[in-house]
C-alpha cells in the first residue's frame, strides 16, 4: 500500500519541479533585461564630515580614434539632408475646409454700374462715371465719345483728354460712323469744339482717308469737314483740289473747310476760286479776300473791282466794298481807276467818295480826280498798301455745315 502511494506521488513531484524550474528561469530572464535597460547607479562614495566629496574620474579614452563611417551614396545623402530640413521646418498649418454657403445675389458688373451712372442727373456723378470707365477698361472709347455732348464742361474736357490719348485710327472711325448716321448734325456740333485739341492724333488718319480714293462721298465729306474745323493746314492741297471737284457736294464741303482754316495762306486759293464756275464759290472767295486782308488780298480785290477778271457785277461791287477797308490815302488812286474803267462799280465808288468827303459830285472820274488832286493829270499811280489799317480779321461766324447738309448751289 505504501509503495503504491509513493509510486503515484513521484510523477506529481517531478511535474511540480519542472514547472518551478521554468518559473525561476523566466524570472531570471526578466531580471537580466531590466538590468540592461536600467543600469543601477553607482553609490556615491561616503565622505567624512568636513571633507570635500571626491569627483568621479572620467574613463580614459582609447588612444586610437574609431574608424570613420563609410561614405553614404549621393542619393541617400540627399534624402538625409531633405529629412533634416523637413524635421527642422515649422509645423504645417492647413486652412479649414470651406463651409457650405448660400449662392451670392447677382449684382451688375462694374461696367453696368458706370453706364448707369452716366445717365444720372448729377453732373458730378456723370464725371465720376467717365473716370471709372477709363480705369475699368481704357480701350473703351464709347463712354468718352458720348460724353462729348455732356452739358458739363468738366466732363467734356475729360472726354476730350481721354480721346486725345487713344489711337487716332479708332477715334477717326468713331467720327466717320457717327457723323454718317442719325443725329449727324448734333454729333458735329458736339465734336466741333474738340477737334482742335484732337488734331495731333486725328489729323493723319483723316488725311489718309482722303488719299485712299476708295471711300464713299459721305465719308470724304466728313473727313473734309473735320480737317477744316481742326485747322489742318496740311490738308490745304487736298481741300483746294476738292474745291474744283465735279461733285457739287464735295466742292461745297471743301470750300467751307477752306474758310474754316482762317489763315492768310489761303488767299491765293481764294483768288483762284473767284473764277470758279459756281457762283456761291465765287461769292465765298470774295468774302474771304475781304476778311483776311493783306497785300495779296488787296491785289486780288483790285483786279476784281477794275474788271481785269471776269466776274459778276455783284462780286465786283463786293470787291470795292472790301477795298474800302484800307486807308483812304492808299485806295483813292485805285478807286479812281476803277470808276473810270468799270461801269459796274462807278456807283459804288461814287457812294464811297461822297461818304468820305461830303462832296455832292456825280459818279464821274474826271470830276473826282480834280476834286482830290486839283487836276486829272495829278493823280498818282495806285500802289499796293501793306496793310488795311485794321489788321487781318479772322472769320468769327463761319456757318456750321454738318455732313448731310444739302448745298444751295
Amino acid at each position: 500500500m505504501k509503495c503504491l502511494v509513493v509510486t503515484k506521488a513521484i510523477p506529481f513531484l517531478v511535474l511540480t519541479g519542472f514547472v518551478s524550474c521554468l518559473i525561476m528561469e523566466g524570472a531570471l530572464a526578466v531580471d537580466t533585461v531590466s538590468n540592461e535597460e536600467s543600469p543601477i547607479p553607482e553609490e556615491a562614495p561616503v565622505t567624512a564630515p568636513g571633507e570635500e566629496p571626491k569627483r568621479p574620474t572620467a574613463t580614459p579614452k582609447p588612444d586610437t580614434d574609431p574608424p570613420p563611417a563609410p561614405a553614404l551614396p549621393e542619393s541617400l545623402r540627399r534624402s538625409v539632408q531633405r529629412a533634416e530640413r523637413i524635421s527642422g521646418a515649422p509645423a504645417a498649418t492647413w486652412p479649414e475646409a470651406p463651409k457650405p454657403f448660400a449662392e451670392a445675389p447677382a449684382y451688375p458688373a462694374s461696367q453696368d454700374v458706370a453706364e448707369a451712372m452716366t445717365q444720372s442727373q448729377n453732373p458730378n456723378m456723370r464725371q465720376q462715371a467717365l473716370e471709372s470707365t477709363q480705369v475699368i477698361d481704357p480701350t473703351q472709347l464709347m463712354p468718352a465719345w458720348n460724353a462729348l455732348a455732356d452739358p458739363n464742361p468738366d466732363t467734356r474736357s475729360l472726354a476730350v483728354e481721354h480721346l486725345s490719348q487713344a489711337p487716332g485710327e479708332a477715334v477717326a472711325q468713331l467720327v466717320v460712323e457717327h457723323l454718317n448716321g442719325p443725329h449727324s448734325a448734333q454729333w458735329a456740333q458736339a465734336l466741333e469744339e474738340s477737334l482742335a485739341t484732337l488734331r495731333p492724333s486725328l489729323e493723319t488718319p483723316l488725311l489718309d482717308l482722303l488719299q485712299a480714293g476708295d471711300r464713299s462721298l459721305s465719308e470724304q465729306r466728313i473727313a473734309v469737314w473735320a480737317l477744316g474745323r481742326m485747322g489742318s493746314l496740311a490738308a490745304l492741297p487736298m481741300l483746294t483740289k476738292g474745291a474744283w471737284s465735279l461733285e457739287p457736294a464735295l466742292v461745297e464741303e471743301c470750300v467751307y473747310a477752306l474758310e474754316a482754316l482762317r489763315s492768310t495762306t489761303t488767299i491765293p486759293v481764294w483768288s483762284e476760286l473767284t473764277q470758279h464756275e459756281l457762283y456761291p464759290v465765287r461769292e465765298i472767295a470774295v468774302r474771304n479776300l475781304n476778311t483776311l486782308g493783306g497785300p495779296e488780298a488787296y491785289d486780288a480785290l483790285a483786279g476784281l473791282a477794275i474788271g481785269q477778271m471776269p466776274v459778276d457785277p455783284n462780286l465786283q461791287i463786293a470787291a470795292v466794298q472790301g477795298l474800302t477797308q484800307w486807308p483812304a490815302e492808299d485806295i483813292v488812286p485805285l478807286l479812281l481807276e476803277v470808276m473810270e474803267y468799270n461801269p459796274n462799280t462807278r456807283r459804288a465808288v461814287g457812294g464811297y467818295f461822297r461818304q468820305l468827303t461830303g462832296a455832292d459830285l456825280p459818279d464821274m472820274s474826271l470830276q473826282w480826280k480834280a476834286f482830290f488832286y486839283g487836276s486829272p493829270d495829278a493823280v498818282p499811280q495806285p500802289t499796293t498798301p501793306q496793310s488795311n489799317g485794321t489788321g487781318s480779321e479772322l472769320i468769327d461766324n463761319v456757318p456750321l455745315v454738318p455732313p448731310g447738309f444739302q448745298p444751295g448751289f
